[in-house]
Protein backbone atom coordinates (compact mmCIF):
# COMPACT_ATOMS: atom_id res chain seq x y z
CA UNK A 1 0.00 0.00 0.00
CA UNK A 2 0.89 3.62 -0.76
CA UNK A 3 -1.10 4.89 2.10
CA UNK A 4 1.80 8.02 3.39
CA UNK A 5 0.77 8.24 6.61
CA UNK A 6 -0.13 5.02 8.35
CA UNK A 7 2.88 3.05 6.34
CA UNK A 8 5.56 5.16 4.87
CA UNK A 9 8.54 3.80 7.40
CA UNK A 10 9.24 0.63 6.35
CA UNK A 11 10.91 -2.11 8.83
CA UNK A 12 14.37 -1.44 8.62
CA UNK A 13 13.06 2.54 10.34
CA UNK A 14 12.07 2.02 14.13
CA UNK A 15 9.97 4.07 15.52
CA UNK A 16 11.44 5.94 18.30
CA UNK A 17 9.19 7.76 21.42
CA UNK A 18 8.95 11.24 21.21
CA UNK A 19 9.49 12.50 25.07
CA UNK A 20 7.93 15.92 25.18
CA UNK A 21 9.28 17.87 28.48
CA UNK A 22 7.00 21.11 30.20
CA UNK A 23 8.57 23.44 31.84
CA UNK A 24 7.38 26.01 34.54
CA UNK A 25 5.89 25.33 37.87
CA UNK A 26 3.24 26.42 40.20
CA UNK A 27 4.50 29.49 40.57
CA UNK A 28 4.95 30.65 37.46
CA UNK A 29 3.30 34.36 36.70
CA UNK A 30 0.17 34.13 34.72
CA UNK A 31 0.24 35.10 31.12
CA UNK A 32 -1.84 37.15 28.76
CA UNK A 33 -4.29 35.24 26.94
CA UNK A 34 -2.30 33.21 23.99
CA UNK A 35 -3.17 33.59 20.67
CA UNK A 36 -4.54 30.68 18.74
CA UNK A 37 -2.53 29.38 15.09
CA UNK A 38 -5.66 31.02 13.16
CA UNK A 39 -5.84 34.16 15.01
CA UNK A 40 -2.03 34.56 14.73
CA UNK A 41 -2.46 34.02 10.80
CA UNK A 42 -5.51 36.21 10.63
CA UNK A 43 -3.58 39.16 12.49
CA UNK A 44 -0.32 38.68 10.42
CA UNK A 45 -0.79 36.53 6.98
CA UNK A 46 -1.02 38.81 4.47
CA UNK A 47 -2.64 36.80 2.24
CA UNK A 48 -2.77 37.55 -1.85
CA UNK A 49 -3.82 35.30 -4.71
CA UNK A 50 -1.00 35.09 -7.10
CA UNK A 51 -0.93 32.97 -10.67
CA UNK A 52 -0.32 29.17 -9.75
CA UNK A 53 3.47 29.61 -11.46
CA UNK A 54 4.05 32.55 -9.53
CA UNK A 55 7.43 31.36 -7.67
CA UNK A 56 8.10 35.65 -6.45
CA UNK A 57 7.06 35.45 -3.10
CA UNK A 58 7.01 31.64 -2.36
CA UNK A 59 9.15 28.14 -3.33
CA UNK A 60 7.41 26.34 -5.18
CA UNK A 61 7.52 5.66 -4.45
CA UNK A 62 10.34 3.73 -5.36
CA UNK A 63 12.94 5.30 -7.64
CA UNK A 64 14.37 3.45 -11.13
CA UNK A 65 17.18 5.16 -12.01
CA UNK A 66 16.99 8.05 -11.55
CA UNK A 67 14.41 10.42 -9.74
CA UNK A 68 12.40 12.55 -12.66
CA UNK A 69 9.66 13.68 -10.43
CA UNK A 70 9.36 17.43 -11.09
CA UNK A 71 7.14 20.19 -9.27
CA UNK A 72 3.58 21.56 -11.20
CA UNK A 73 5.50 24.81 -12.94
CA UNK A 74 8.27 22.89 -14.68
CA UNK A 75 9.15 23.37 -18.18
CA UNK A 76 8.30 19.81 -19.08
CA UNK A 77 4.89 19.99 -17.75
CA UNK A 78 2.25 21.63 -20.72
CA UNK A 79 -0.66 23.13 -20.63
CA UNK A 80 -2.70 20.28 -20.96
CA UNK A 81 -0.76 18.66 -18.06
CA UNK A 82 -1.62 21.55 -15.93
CA UNK A 83 -5.37 21.37 -16.84
CA UNK A 84 -5.06 17.78 -15.99
CA UNK A 85 -4.10 18.67 -12.70
CA UNK A 86 -7.10 20.50 -11.57
CA UNK A 87 -8.25 17.33 -11.54
CA UNK A 88 -5.68 15.63 -8.81
CA UNK A 89 -6.84 15.87 -5.51
CA UNK A 90 -4.87 15.46 -1.88
CA UNK A 91 -6.58 13.91 1.19
CA UNK A 92 -5.42 15.16 4.50
CA UNK A 93 -7.37 14.58 7.64
CA UNK A 94 -9.98 17.34 8.75
CA UNK A 95 -8.37 18.59 11.92
CA UNK A 96 -5.42 20.01 9.73
CA UNK A 97 -7.39 22.57 8.24
CA UNK A 98 -6.81 25.89 9.61
CA UNK A 99 -9.03 29.04 9.19
CA UNK A 100 -6.62 31.89 7.77
CA UNK A 101 -8.86 34.54 6.64
CA UNK A 102 -10.93 35.90 3.91
CA UNK A 103 -9.83 36.93 0.58
CA UNK A 104 -12.02 38.24 -2.25
CA UNK A 105 -15.01 36.75 -0.18
CA UNK A 106 -14.03 33.06 0.49
CA UNK A 107 -12.94 31.53 3.59
CA UNK A 108 -9.22 30.77 3.07
CA UNK A 109 -7.45 27.82 4.86
CA UNK A 110 -3.79 26.49 5.88
CA UNK A 111 -2.86 23.20 5.46
CA UNK A 112 -1.07 22.03 8.74
CA UNK A 113 2.15 19.95 8.26
CA UNK A 114 5.75 19.27 8.79
CA UNK A 115 7.82 19.05 6.75
CA UNK A 116 8.73 15.60 5.13
CA UNK A 117 12.08 15.42 6.59
CA UNK A 118 10.92 16.83 10.00
CA UNK A 119 7.87 13.80 9.28
CA UNK A 120 10.66 11.21 8.79
CA UNK A 121 13.06 12.47 11.55
CA UNK A 122 10.32 12.04 13.99
CA UNK A 123 9.22 9.12 12.73
CA UNK A 124 12.33 6.82 12.68
CA UNK A 125 14.57 8.62 14.90
CA UNK A 126 17.45 9.44 12.02
CA UNK A 127 17.85 12.83 10.39
CA UNK A 128 16.78 13.22 6.73
CA UNK A 129 19.87 12.61 4.34
CA UNK A 130 20.77 16.25 2.66
CA UNK A 131 20.30 14.33 -0.38
CA UNK A 132 16.52 13.55 0.34
CA UNK A 133 14.49 15.60 -2.23
CA UNK A 134 11.65 17.71 -1.26
CA UNK A 135 12.91 17.31 2.66
CA UNK A 136 12.06 20.72 3.59
CA UNK A 137 8.98 21.27 1.63
CA UNK A 138 5.61 20.55 3.61
CA UNK A 139 4.08 17.41 3.71
CA UNK A 140 0.41 17.16 4.95
CA UNK A 141 -1.34 14.45 2.79
CA UNK A 142 -1.81 10.47 3.30
CA UNK A 143 -3.14 9.81 -0.17
CA UNK A 144 -4.21 10.90 -3.97
CA UNK A 145 -7.77 10.79 -5.90
CA UNK A 146 -8.64 11.79 -9.40
CA UNK A 147 -12.03 13.64 -10.75
CA UNK A 148 -13.77 10.87 -12.86
CA UNK A 149 -17.39 12.04 -14.63
CA UNK A 150 -19.46 8.44 -15.30
CA UNK A 151 -22.55 9.58 -13.64
CA UNK A 152 -22.56 12.67 -15.37
CA UNK A 153 -21.98 14.77 -12.77
CA UNK A 154 -18.35 16.49 -11.35
CA UNK A 155 -18.71 14.24 -8.05
CA UNK A 156 -17.42 11.39 -7.88
CA UNK A 157 -13.18 11.23 -7.19
CA UNK A 158 -11.30 7.40 -8.03
CA UNK A 159 -8.77 6.85 -5.70
CA UNK A 160 -7.00 3.33 -3.67
CA UNK A 161 -9.83 1.56 -1.50
CA UNK A 162 -6.77 1.69 1.42
CA UNK A 163 -7.41 5.74 1.20
CA UNK A 164 -10.94 5.73 2.41
CA UNK A 165 -12.07 4.45 5.98
CA UNK A 166 -15.63 4.38 5.86
CA UNK A 167 -15.79 4.99 9.46
CA UNK A 168 -13.70 8.23 9.26
CA UNK A 169 -15.51 9.74 6.15
CA UNK A 170 -15.76 12.98 8.19
CA UNK A 171 -12.69 13.01 9.31
CA UNK A 172 -10.91 13.14 5.84
CA UNK A 173 -11.08 16.14 3.47
CA UNK A 174 -10.69 16.14 -0.18
CA UNK A 175 -8.51 18.95 -1.68
CA UNK A 176 -7.73 19.82 -5.29
CA UNK A 177 -4.54 21.33 -4.63
CA UNK A 178 -4.13 23.29 -8.08
CA UNK A 179 -7.38 25.76 -8.06
CA UNK A 180 -9.69 25.86 -10.85
CA UNK A 181 -8.69 29.50 -11.65
CA UNK A 182 -4.81 29.06 -11.94
CA UNK A 183 -4.43 31.13 -9.28
CA UNK A 184 -3.16 30.13 -5.88
CA UNK A 185 -3.07 31.65 -2.45
CA UNK A 186 -0.09 32.59 -1.01
CA UNK A 187 1.18 34.39 2.57
CA UNK A 188 3.12 37.98 2.16
CA UNK A 189 4.48 37.11 5.53
CA UNK A 190 7.78 35.05 5.95
CA UNK A 191 6.80 33.13 8.65
CA UNK A 192 4.02 31.16 6.37
CA UNK A 193 5.64 31.45 2.71
CA UNK A 194 6.46 27.78 2.40
CA UNK A 195 2.86 26.85 3.58
CA UNK A 196 -0.01 25.46 1.84
CA UNK A 197 -3.52 27.50 1.71
CA UNK A 198 -6.43 26.64 0.04
CA UNK A 199 -9.61 29.00 -0.66
CA UNK A 200 -12.95 27.07 0.38
CA UNK A 201 -13.76 26.06 -2.99
CA UNK A 202 -10.52 23.87 -3.26
CA UNK A 203 -12.05 22.30 -0.05
CA UNK A 204 -14.30 18.64 0.00
CA UNK A 205 -15.92 16.51 1.74
CA UNK A 206 -16.90 13.02 1.23
CA UNK A 207 -20.61 11.51 1.55
CA UNK A 208 -20.18 8.25 0.61
CA UNK A 209 -17.70 5.53 -1.36
CA UNK A 210 -18.57 2.51 -2.98
CA UNK A 211 -15.31 -0.07 -3.00
CA UNK A 212 -14.57 -3.24 -5.12
CA UNK A 213 -13.24 -6.02 -4.54
CA UNK A 214 -9.35 -5.17 -5.74
CA UNK A 215 -7.84 -1.78 -3.97
CA UNK A 216 -9.66 0.07 -5.84
CA UNK A 217 -12.87 2.69 -4.49
CA UNK A 218 -14.99 5.65 -5.59
CA UNK A 219 -15.90 8.50 -3.36
CA UNK A 220 -19.15 10.70 -3.76
CA UNK A 221 -17.95 14.28 -2.87
CA UNK A 222 -20.22 16.46 -1.03
CA UNK A 223 -21.19 18.84 -3.80
CA UNK A 224 -19.72 19.23 -7.67
CA UNK A 225 -16.17 20.43 -8.72
CA UNK A 226 -16.57 23.53 -10.89
CA UNK A 227 -15.14 24.71 -13.87
CA UNK A 228 -12.68 21.41 -13.41
CA UNK A 229 -12.93 18.88 -16.36
CA UNK A 230 -12.67 15.21 -15.38
CA UNK A 231 -9.87 12.81 -16.78
CA UNK A 232 -10.48 10.80 -19.79
CA UNK A 233 -10.50 6.89 -18.78
CA UNK A 234 -8.45 4.18 -21.04
CA UNK A 235 -10.92 1.04 -22.36
CA UNK A 236 -7.70 -0.44 -23.24
CA UNK A 237 -7.38 -3.84 -22.33
CA UNK A 238 -3.46 -4.14 -23.06
CA UNK A 239 -0.86 -2.08 -22.64
CA UNK A 240 2.83 -3.00 -24.37
CA UNK A 241 5.39 -3.49 -22.18
CA UNK A 242 7.79 -0.32 -22.71
CA UNK A 243 4.67 2.10 -23.30
CA UNK A 244 5.70 5.50 -21.29
CA UNK A 245 3.45 6.47 -18.91
CA UNK A 246 3.09 9.67 -16.78
CA UNK A 247 1.79 10.09 -13.37
CA UNK A 248 0.41 13.13 -11.09
CA UNK A 249 -0.14 12.71 -7.69
CA UNK A 250 0.96 13.74 -4.09
CA UNK A 251 4.17 11.76 -2.90
CA UNK A 252 4.36 11.26 0.66
CA UNK A 253 1.73 14.31 1.01
CA UNK A 254 3.86 16.65 -1.08
CA UNK A 255 2.50 19.35 -3.05
CA UNK A 256 1.77 18.13 -6.70
CA UNK A 257 4.75 16.39 -8.46
CA UNK A 258 4.89 14.86 -12.16
CA UNK A 259 6.67 11.39 -12.43
CA UNK A 260 7.30 9.80 -15.89
CA UNK A 261 7.80 5.98 -16.51
CA UNK A 262 6.96 2.77 -18.52
CA UNK A 263 5.18 -0.34 -18.53
CA UNK A 264 7.59 -3.16 -17.44
CA UNK A 265 4.64 -5.99 -17.81
CA UNK A 266 1.49 -6.66 -18.57
CA UNK A 267 -1.03 -8.90 -19.97
CA UNK A 268 -4.05 -9.81 -21.30
CA UNK A 269 -6.80 -10.22 -19.06
CA UNK A 270 -4.55 -9.04 -16.40
CA UNK A 271 -6.01 -6.64 -13.67
CA UNK A 272 -2.90 -5.05 -13.00
CA UNK A 273 0.09 -3.34 -15.02
CA UNK A 274 3.63 -3.28 -13.13
CA UNK A 275 5.32 -0.12 -13.58
CA UNK A 276 8.93 1.67 -13.00
CA UNK A 277 7.79 5.05 -12.08
CA UNK A 278 8.71 6.75 -9.19
CA UNK A 279 5.77 7.09 -6.60
CA UNK A 280 6.15 6.77 -2.53
CA UNK A 281 3.55 6.58 0.08
CA UNK A 282 0.81 9.14 -0.57
CA UNK A 283 0.68 8.60 -4.35
CA UNK A 284 -1.60 5.87 -3.53
CA UNK A 285 -4.67 6.88 -5.73
CA UNK A 286 -2.62 8.65 -7.91
CA UNK A 287 -3.89 8.49 -11.91
CA UNK A 288 -1.11 7.09 -13.86
CA UNK A 289 -1.27 8.36 -17.68
CA UNK A 290 -0.82 6.38 -20.94
CA UNK A 291 1.32 9.22 -22.04
CA UNK A 292 0.16 8.42 -26.49
CA UNK A 293 -3.76 9.23 -25.56
CA UNK A 294 -3.53 11.07 -22.35
CA UNK A 295 -6.12 8.82 -20.90
CA UNK A 296 -5.72 7.38 -17.58
CA UNK A 297 -4.48 3.83 -17.33
CA UNK A 298 -4.68 2.70 -13.93
CA UNK A 299 -4.41 3.46 -10.44
CA UNK A 300 -1.47 3.33 -8.40
CA UNK A 301 -2.20 1.38 -5.28
CA UNK A 302 0.96 -0.14 -4.31
CA UNK A 303 4.70 -0.99 -4.77
CA UNK A 304 8.11 -1.34 -2.98
CA UNK A 305 9.66 0.02 0.01
CA UNK A 306 10.53 3.70 -0.38
CA UNK A 307 12.76 5.16 2.01
CA UNK A 308 16.26 3.12 3.66
CA UNK A 309 18.91 4.07 6.05
CA UNK A 310 22.10 5.33 4.50
CA UNK A 311 25.13 6.64 6.33
CA UNK A 312 25.91 10.39 5.63
CA UNK A 313 29.16 11.76 7.22
CA UNK A 314 29.58 8.43 9.49
CA UNK A 315 25.78 8.74 10.62
CA UNK A 316 22.77 7.19 9.95
CA UNK A 317 20.38 9.01 7.73
CA UNK A 318 17.12 8.51 6.09
CA UNK A 319 17.09 8.77 2.58
CA UNK A 320 15.34 7.54 -0.69
CA UNK A 321 15.91 3.94 -1.91
CA UNK A 322 16.52 3.36 -5.14
CA UNK A 323 15.73 0.65 -7.67
CA UNK A 324 17.88 -0.52 -10.98
CA UNK A 325 15.79 0.27 -13.47
CA UNK A 326 16.43 -3.59 -14.51
CA UNK A 327 14.54 -4.36 -11.15
CA UNK A 328 12.80 -7.35 -11.75
CA UNK A 329 9.98 -5.59 -9.00
CA UNK A 330 7.37 -2.45 -9.42
CA UNK A 331 4.27 -0.42 -9.02
CA UNK A 332 1.27 -1.84 -9.09
CA UNK A 333 -1.31 0.19 -11.00
CA UNK A 334 -4.95 -1.28 -11.37
CA UNK A 335 -6.40 -1.10 -14.54
CA UNK A 336 -9.16 1.32 -14.51
CA UNK A 337 -11.46 0.06 -17.10
CA UNK A 338 -12.15 -3.15 -15.28
CA UNK A 339 -13.97 -0.97 -12.52
CA UNK A 340 -16.20 1.59 -14.75
CA UNK A 341 -19.29 0.72 -17.61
Amino acid sequence: MKNFKSLLISTILMTSPLLLTSCGGSGEKSRAPQLSESQKIIANGMLDFVDTCDSSKSNVKAIYGADNRVSVCSEGNDTEDREKMKAVAMFIDSSQLIFAGNLEGKKVYKIDSQTLGGFLSEESGYKACSSLRYKDEVAPGFCTGFLINENGRNDELMTAGHCIDKGKLTNTKVIFTIAADGRKVISRNEAYENDIFVTEDQVFGIQENLEFSSDMTIAKLDREVQNVEALEISRKEYFQDGTELKMMGHPAGLRMKVASGEVKHDGYGYDNITAHIASYGGNSGSPVFDEETGEVAGVLVSGQQDFELQIENDEYCVGDKVYSEFDAGGEKVLKVRNYLN
